[in-house]
């Protein structure tokens, strides 16, 4: 469903490119909570998404980037990275004319007391990691639904 989701969203930015004669890309970051708690998380670009268990960063998406690729070929360090300035070169996006890198994954179970946070990279690129988790939304234990 939800690469289905970014590949319908990535078709109406190229649509709109040749309405408007803009050449408009743009990133995503999404994740949807079932009442199951089960998580599923998708992403493209430089957008992330982050999954927390109490302070600790248990997993975050990999960017679509120049940037990150320099990190995964150990070319430069995480740290050099958040301030390189090539940052912004993207190698995937939506709105391009190749279909974008949907990166998806499955988290089984959320524990009481897992944050989920998806930013933007207006967000991630300036506070540490660990000063992310406080500031979104905590997974609750599930309630009974009332009618």
């Amino acid at each position: 469903m939800l690469r289905q989701v970014v590949l319908e969203s990535h078709l109406m930015i190229k649509l709109t490119a040749i309405t408007s004669e803009e050449e408009p890309h743009s990133t995503v970051a999404g994740f949807v909570v079932s009442p199951t708690l089960t998580c599923d998380v998708v992403h493209a670009g430089d957008s992330r998404v982050y999954h927390f268990r109490g302070a600790e960063m248990m997993r975050r998406t990999v960017d679509h980037s120049f940037v990150q690729r320099l990190v995964d070929e150990g070319k430069i360090s995480e740290e050099a990275a958040n301030t390189h300035p090539q940052s912004n070169l993207l190698t995937g996006c939506l709105g391009t004319h190749a279909d974008p890198p949907v990166a998806l994954w499955h988290i089984e179970k959320l524990e009481y007391g897992d944050t989920m946070l998806a930013c933007s990279d207006g967000l991630w690129h300036y506070p540490a990691r660990r000063k992310s988790a406080p500031s979104c939304t905590r997974c609750r234990r599930a309630r009974p639904a009332r009618c």
